[in-house]
């Protein structure tokens, strides 16, 4: 009996430590952070499971009732359902037992929100045929991993589309044919592109060179001295810079600079765009001797055109005139008609104004001139072309007119200097 007794004693301490492993064991799992379950193939239905699925997506247990009794089916994203329970379970059929297959997929939440679940399974019993009839597996929330996972993988595209963005740049920079530049606060010039190398004439030791020293020692205005200060305050400035080489050769750089603040806004760098513009000045300045040399030979053409003089018998000359007469064309007027009295002997010299629409004071004193200055030569000058308009200006302005001979038309002027040089040519004759 007292064997017996101890047998049994034995087995109740035996019974009672299986029992506390047992409440341990189901403390444990019941505080494992996933959802861990036995599902019934058969049956449908979960044998077992630490927690309810519907309370770990935040469903009170009245709206969990609501949802019937397959809770992941109503719940589960209809994108995913055939991954869910077609192609799982036929993967999970096919796996030898404790083989692990995992799914991630989507389920709605009681705030009407998408959460991400990831399931694990594994075999945990089969038919005689071999075919799985219980499933063993947990559920975890992934929702904030996968967004996680979401916003890296968005970061990563972002980096890699601002890493192509700097390479496109850089060979851009590296291969512009204006030159490239940037200088620390400081005035230290920190990086050059190829252009800009082969610009200054220092290749790459312009690199940590002086701005001022890229420049040279014959600085014009402005000078760079000049120019940092107005970056500092302004942010950018334009214009030309003529810069010296090593070799002493002096060549115009167009420059665009301007600041790059860095991103604290406590430090900048000096940036400058240069274009060599050498070649062009020059051209702009032949281009525009040249065209001065055009403007004057036309004002030339248009001098000669202007006051023309012709020879109308061997002592007579015809000037007709047409269009404004200015100071300058006034003196190009007298100028003409007396050289051309004096170089071809003209007794008689025709002015005609037909042509001129317009007498103010400049027209008068030059007809008043040109008749004192030919009579002065010898030769009698004969007006033509008054019309009425003309005519009241001239006496509007006190034109005195003493000494020169008025004629109505061009060809009246003409015959009566025709005239005139035949009676002299007479007298001439008979006193011979």
């Amino acid at each position: 009996m007292a064997s017996l007794r101890a047998r049994i004693d034995a087995l109740v301490r035996s019974e009672a430590a299986l029992r506390e492993q047992l409440e341990r064991s189901q403390r444990i799992v019941d505080r494992i952070p996933v959802l861990l379950y036995i599902y019934d193939l058969v049956e449908r239905r979960n044998v077992y499971a630490n927690r309810d699925l519907a309370e770990m997506l935040d469903f009170s247990p009245e709206e969990a009732a609501g949802l019937g009794p397959d809770v992941l089916g109503s719940l589960a994203n209809p994108d995913d359902r055939e991954a869910m329970f077609t192609t799982h379970l036929q993967r999970l059929a096919e796996v030898p037992d404790g083989e692990v297959v995992a799914l991630m997929y989507r389920v709605r939440d009681a705030h009407g929100d998408e959460r991400w679940l990831n399931s694990r399974h594994t075999v945990l019993e089969r038919d005689e045929s071999g075919k799985p009839t219980k499933i063993l597996g947990t559920v975890k929330d992934i929702t904030d991993l996968k967004r996680a996972e979401d916003e890296l993988a968005r970061m990563s595209e972002e980096m890699l589309r601002r890493v192509e963005e700097i390479h496109t740049l850089k060979a851009f920079v590296t291969n512009a044919r204006d030159g490239i530049a940037l200088a620390d606060a400081q005035g230290l010039v920190v990086y050059a592109n190829a252009a800009f190398q082969e610009l200054t004439g220092y290749g790459e030791r312009v690199i940590g060179m002086s701005l001022v020293d890229v420049v040279g020692p014959n600085q014009v205005e402005p000078s760079v001295y000049e120019i940092i200060p107005i970056l500092g305050q302004q942010g950018r400035w334009e214009g030309r810079i003529q810069y010296t080489r090593p070799d002493g050769s002096v060549w115009s750089g167009h420059v665009n600079a301007f600041t790059i603040t860095g991103a604290s806004g406590a430090s900048f760098q000096l940036a400058a765009i240069v274009r060599d513009v050498t070649a062009q000045l020059k051209a702009d300045e032949e281009r525009a001797a040249l065209q001065a040399r055009l403007i004057e030979a036309q004002r030339e053409a248009i001098r000669e055109i202007g006051t023309p003089l012709i020879p109308i018998a061997d002592s007579v000359v015809a000037m007709p005139l047409i269009g404004a007469i200015d100071h300058d064309r006034a003196k190009r007027l007298l100028e003409v008609l007396l050289h051309g009295v004096s170089s071809q002997r003209a007794s008689a010299a025709i002015l005609d104004i037909t042509g001129v629409k317009t007498v103010d004071a400049v027209v008068a004193d030059t007809l008043v001139r040109a008749a004192r200055a030919a009579s002065l030569l010898g030769a009698e000058v004969i007006l033509t072309g008054i019309g009425p308009v003309v005519a009241h200006a001239l006496v509007e302005l006190g034109a005195d007119l003493g000494g020169v001979v008025v004629r109505g038309t061009f060809q009246s002027g003409i015959a009566y200097a025709l005239s005139r040089a035949k009676g002299r040519a007479a007298v001439g004759s008979s006193a011979r």
